[in-house]
Order: structure tokens, then C-alpha cells, then sequence
């Protein structure tokens, strides 16, 4: 009977195995839906208008793509969410463009995001990966994100890279970053505070200018960055927290002076 039992169990474990297998083998997705390149690596183009939701990684063909090509989604206004599969390695220019995009999982085997990737679309909220190095020149500009991380790794925001992001309201940077370019957050009306991670040793002309509600900037790097330009921020930021040990350098910076009345201790 014990024998019986045994066989039973062996027998049930194969056929499970063999549905899942047969599940990850399947075509999520009918090959008229989208366009791949030759050898099925590239995404060039989805065709279904219709379509509001892609999970790349559940689709046998979708998830050996390793790029996603060239305005592949853009103009797409029933779009609603993507996960992109764990073999991609580049969203290239306009990917995402003017789509109905409000969520999308990017994995850590993106390295690269190309320029306008996710501009003016209707993504609300992203994490993006520290295998990023660097974010895209325009990548998220005049989307209508609301929440934005970036991930530990990252060490280049470009120009303009969310730049009139009317809505943004929560911004979480990383230790890594080094660089954030002109007009990085040009015209986030709705961002209340940023914090400048400690290593950060350059900021873009105009960075923050139009940034109506940021009343408040904490800067942690011990040493002032290089400005691109004596236009940071506008009149609307109040108060410019740095190190207690560095209130003096920021102060008599040359080109720091010109905040010297609004820079104090952090608290």
C-alpha cells in the first residue's frame, strides 16, 4: 500500500511539472500581435491596438527578446502596463512614447535606456534599476509620473530626463549618483523637497528651475558641486540644508554665495 501511495505521489509531482513546463513553453501571445526582428531579438513593433496589458516574461518568443526597439509601443494609448522580460538589455529611443503606459517593471538586466524611452506617456510610478547607469536624456519627460526611485547603481541622470514632470511628487536618489544634467527636473511644480546623495559632484544649469512647491533642498555631498550655471533653483526654495561642517564652504563658494542666505545646517 506504502508502495502504492508512493507511486501516486511520483506520478502527481511529473504531472505538475510537465503543466508547468507546458505553461512556460506557451504563446501567450498570437505572433500577429507584434513584430520581431530576424533572429527574434528585437521587439520592433507591438501591431494590437488593443492590447492593455504585455507580460513578456510569460510568453516563450517575448521573453528571448533582448531589446525593445525603437518606438516598439509608442502611440499606443490602451497600453496599460508592461513587464519586460529578464533577457532585455536595451529600451531604445521613444520606446515608449506617447503611449497609455501607467506601470512597467523594468528588471536588472537593463543597461541601457535610451532618450525620450518614456516620455510623455502616462507612466505614474517607477523603480529604476542600478543596472542603469544612465538614464536617458529626456527618458521621462513630460510623463505624468507621480513617484520616482532610482536604484543603487545609477550614476548619470541627462539632460532634461524628467523635465516637466508636472506631477511628481516623491523622488528617492541613490548613493551612486555622481552627475544630474541640465534641466533634469525642469518644471516639477509638485515636488515639496529632494535630497542630494553625498556623492554628487555636478548639477546641471537650471536643475530645478520651476520647481514652484520645493521649498526645501538637503544637499549631503561635503563639498559643493559644480554648477552648470548660477541658476539652480528659483526664489520658491527657501532653505538649503548641507553638512554643519560645510555651511561655511557652501557659503563663501563663488558660485554658491549667491544662496548664502538661504544655506544652513542640516537639521
Amino acid at each position: 500500500m506504502k508502495k502504492l501511495f508512493s507511486l501516486v505521489a511520483i506520478l502527481s509531482i511529473v504531472m505538475v511539472a510537465n503543466s508547468c513546463k507546458k505553461d512556460s513553453e506557451k504563446e501567450l501571445y498570437p505572433s500577429s500581435d507584434y513584430q520581431l526582428s530576424a533572429d527574434g531579438k528585437v521587439l520592433e513593433k507591438w501591431l494590437n491596438a488593443e492590447t492593455t496589458s504585455v507580460d513578456m516574461q510569460k510568453d516563450i518568443k517575448l521573453r528571448k527578446v533582448t531589446t525593445i526597439g525603437v518606438e516598439a509601443f509608442a502611440h499606443h494609448s490602451n497600453i496599460n502596463s508592461v513587464i519586460i522580460s529578464d533577457k532585455v538589455t536595451t529600451i531604445s529611443n521613444r520606446a515608449f512614447v506617447f503611449s497609455g503606459i501607467r506601470e512597467v517593471f523594468i528588471p536588472n538586466s537593463v543597461i541601457n535606456l535610451a532618450e525620450k524611452a518614456f516620455s510623455n506617456s502616462n507612466l505614474a510610478s517607477v523603480t529604476i534599476p542600478g543596472s542603469i547607469k544612465n538614464i536617458g536624456k529626456e527618458a521621462f519627460g513630460y510623463s505624468s509620473l507621480r513617484n520616482l526611485v532610482i536604484g543603487e547603481g545609477v550614476t548619470n541622470i541627462a539632460e532634461s530626463a524628467f523635465n516637466n514632470c508636472r506631477k511628481l511628487e516623491s523622488v528617492s536618489l541613490p548613493n551612486s549618483l555622481i552627475s544630474i544634467g541640465d534641466s533634469a527636473f525642469f518644471v516639477c511644480p509638485n515636488l515639496p523637497t529632494i535630497s542630494i546623495p553625498k556623492n554628487v559632484t555636478y548639477l546641471g544649469s537650471s536643475v530645478f528651475f520651476g520647481c514652484r512647491s520645493l521649498n526645501v533642498i538637503n544637499l549631503e555631498p561635503i563639498n559643493p558641486p559644480t554648477m552648470g550655471s548660477d541658476h539652480l533653483f528659483q526664489d520658491f526654495t527657501k532653505r538649503i540644508n548641507v553638512p554643519a561642517s560645510s555651511v561655511d564652504i557652501y557659503k563663501t563658494h563663488p558660485k554658491w554665495s549667491k544662496y548664502a542666505d538661504r544655506i544652513m545646517a542640516q537639521p
